[in-house]
């Protein structure tokens, strides 16, 4: 009888224990989620990827009629981002005092765009322009008057970020630059140099761990640049060079037809957790009774 009893408390604390450590590791892979919110490797594993979360992606086709309030949201902010495009020519002689002319084809007519700045960079061996957008999907067209020639040509376009509702929905800072060089020094801009940027506007939706809870949102535009560098640069000598009259950089910004919806979701939340745990703490308990009891079988018999 006394050793039934030692052996029963020492099963018993044994049981104990297990369970408490399967219950802290249950609370604490309940708590690595959202992956923003990870920033250290777990105390029950060394592997940094073992988070609560899992991750879907798709492509969907913009529909408004189809939107859900919250990404309806998220649109409203895109459209109303203020866009700033930036563009240096650089390896050039032209200056700011030129007569450098940017407008927007709209409906078949010119509209002038106004330069917002303009400044003289890397030893006034180059220029910087700066355009404050009346819009996102456009075309616009940059002349450049006389003979002079661009070696290097760098576009930024940038937009200011901002939130609603408490930091819920997002619009994260748009900030991207791309720069076209010619692959020898023989080549110079051609006299049409044309641009076409695609705008695809990426959300981000992180699910909430309670069901209760509003899903956070966030979004940022993806930029491609759809550009061949053996047309928009030329071969240019001392005689073809008086043949040119200007040069005019032609940028196409167009918005997608579709979004990419990227969801994060939890693996598993707060009511799953303590509904697993119970059952398996059933499932310990009665395995070990059923072990108990086969031992005392065991030593029943033999003794």
């Amino acid at each position: 009888l006394f050793v039934q009893m030692w052996i029963g408390g020492t099963v018993s604390a044994g049981v104990i224990v297990f369970l408490a450590f399967a219950y802290a590791f249950s609370s604490a892979y309940y708590k690595r989620y959202p992956i923003e919110k990870v920033v250290s490797s777990p105390w029950f594993g060394c592997h940094h990827e073992m988070i609560n979360a899992k991750f879907s992606s798709s492509l969907q086709v913009l529909q408004h009629s189809h939107l859900t309030d919250d990404t309806f949201l998220v649109y409203e902010m895109l459209d109303q981002q203020p866009y700033t495009l930036i563009i240096d020519l650089i390896n050039t002689a032209f200056t700011c005092n030129d007569s450098i002319v940017m407008q927007r084809i709209f409906s078949h007519k010119l509209m002038p765009v106004q330069i917002t700045s303009c400044n003289s960079i890397y030893n006034e061996s180059s220029i910087s322009l700066s355009f404050l957008l009346p819009g996102r999907a456009m075309n616009l067209q940059m002349t450049l008057p006389g003979v002079l020639t661009v070696g290097i040509v760098r576009i930024f376009l940038k937009g200011p970020g901002q939130s609603k509702d408490d930091g819920r929905i997002i619009l994260r800072e748009l900030d991207f630059s791309s720069v076209f060089a010619a692959a020898t020094t023989d080549h110079v801009l051609a006299p049409l140099a044309e641009f076409d940027i695609q705008m695809t506007a990426v959300i981000n939706q992180t699910a909430p761990l309670s069901l209760s809870a509003k899903p956070i949102f966030s979004t940022a535009w993806s930029l491609a640049l759809n550009v061949k560098l053996d047309e928009i640069f030329t071969f240019e000598t001392r005689y073809t060079f008086y043949k040119r009259a200007k040069t005019i950089i032609s940028i196409t910004l167009v918005d997608t037809v579709f979004f990419v919806n990227n969801v994060q979701q939890p693996i598993t939340r707060q009511n799953e957790i303590i509904f697993r745990n119970l059952l398996f703490t059933v499932v310990v308990v009665e395995v070990f009774q059923l072990a108990f009891l086969i031992f005392k079988i065991f030593l029943h018999l033999v003794i």
